[in-house]
């Protein structure tokens, strides 16, 4: 007889994940120091529930192959921490992690909503370490200038500063590290568009300046 599917609130300590069925809300790639590759993401249930997973990088082909963000699929088998890392991209404690007998298959799950952006304002933002800020929510803002571009090489990654505006006229500073600064360069460098560029960006890491 088949299993129920578990949700994310029903992941205690000792429940290993048998059966889920989930959507990839985000899906990003992590390089290790090693120059080994593993994948990330936010999953997400029929619940709008949201936990952190990671792959090993021995899974890394495989995963990277099968999984599309904002598709949804029946997920088996998985092991499930607390999650212990400074960059936490959700608001639950656990994260969840694909071992070698995880299996994914794609599957339509019309109930499971595709994600919902909950954007923050800028101004909370920049009164993050007065008050009790929430890092988990998303951002958006017109691209009001390129501060500064730095290239690779020299013991330095590639890193490009700008600066967001919203519509209240708060404005905060950016640095897209690595491939998120090319991405940024390369569309902004072939956008011939003559309208603002709007940015979304989503679990951003955020610091005092």
């Amino acid at each position: 007889m088949s299993r129920p599917p578990i949700i994310i609130k029903g992941l205690v300590k000792g429940n290993h994940v048998r059966k889920m069925l989930i959507r990839v809300a985000n899906l990003w790639v992590v390089k290790e120091k090693n120059g080994l590759h593993h994948l990330e993401m936010v999953i997400q249930d029929a619940k709008g529930d949201q936990i952190h997973v990671t792959t090993r990088n021995r899974e890394f082909k495989d995963c990277i192959e099968q999984l599309i963000e904002n598709e949804t699929y029946c997920l088996y088998n998985g092991d499930h921490m607390v999650n212990e890392g400074n960059f936490k991209v959700c608001l639950n404690k656990l994260k969840l992690v694909f071992n070698g007998g995880t299996t994914i298959s794609k599957m339509e799950i019309t109930a499971i909503l595709p994600h919902q952006f909950k954007f923050k304002p800028n101004v909370d933002f920049l009164n993050a370490f007065s008050e009790n800020f929430n890092s988990t929510l998303d951002v958006v803002g017109v691209l009001q200038d390129v501060v500064k571009t730095q290239t690779d090489g020299g013991g330095k990654k590639p890193c490009v500063n700008i600066t967001l505006c919203d519509e209240a006229g708060n404005v905060i500073e950016v640095a897209l590290w690595e491939d998120y600064g090319k991405q940024f360069m390369n569309n902004n460098n072939s956008n011939n568009s003559p309208g603002p560029t709007l940015l979304i960006l989503t679990h951003a890491w955020f610091k005092e300046n």
